[in-house]
């Protein structure tokens, strides 16, 4: 079982789409 594993993966990609749109708009 790698829920954790999976989830921290995931928590990953969302703080990495959220630092990419930050970027885009040039924030």
């Amino acid at each position: 079982m790698t829920l954790h594993g999976d989830a921290l993966k995931i928590g990953i990609e969302q703080t990495r789409t959220k630092w990419g749109w930050f970027v885009a708009l040039g924030v």
